[in-house]
């Protein structure tokens, strides 16, 4: 399908008006496509004024979460605390709010002490006791 506007109707506004009246023509070939995050999301905020590049970013993730290229390339991400930040940020935090949010990673044991992937030689030693004997373990 080829949209052809005259050259007059080629402005910003225009264009994306044809695209979400043309939207439905793509539902039965990409199915897992959020339309409707495509459209309020993203498209409809630049014909009224209003960008917002963090509104639009979601609406974008959102649009697209649920196909097989965006699970495959979520999945490959290793860090669950940046996926955790995705997925709040997707869910509607904020990008600071989502940002904020910290994970604890999965701690291994190596030799009797507690790693969680953070160097422990750049840690503080903090003690539980005033005499300095027994150091704190924190999870």
């Amino acid at each position: 399908m080829a949209l052809t506007l005259p050259p007059q109707n080629l402005d910003r506004t225009d264009i994306i008006q044809q695209m979400i009246a043309h939207v439905e023509d793509f539902k039965a070939e990409f199915p897992d496509v959020n339309y409707t995050a495509l459209e309020q999301e993203v498209l409809e905020p630049v014909i009224q004024g209003k960008f917002d590049p963090e509104v639009q970013i979601r609406g974008l993730l959102r649009t697209f979460q649920n196909t097989d290229i965006f699970k495959n390339a979520f999945g490959q991400i290793q860090d669950p605390g940046l996926q955790a930040q995705i997925n709040a940020f997707i869910q509607g935090s904020s990008a600071a709010d989502a940002i904020a949010i910290q994970t604890l990673l999965p701690q291994t044991s190596l030799g009797g002490a507690l790693q969680s992937g953070i160097p422990v030689a750049n840690l503080p030693t903090i003690y539980e006791d005033a005499g300095q004997t027994k150091t704190m373990e924190v999870r």
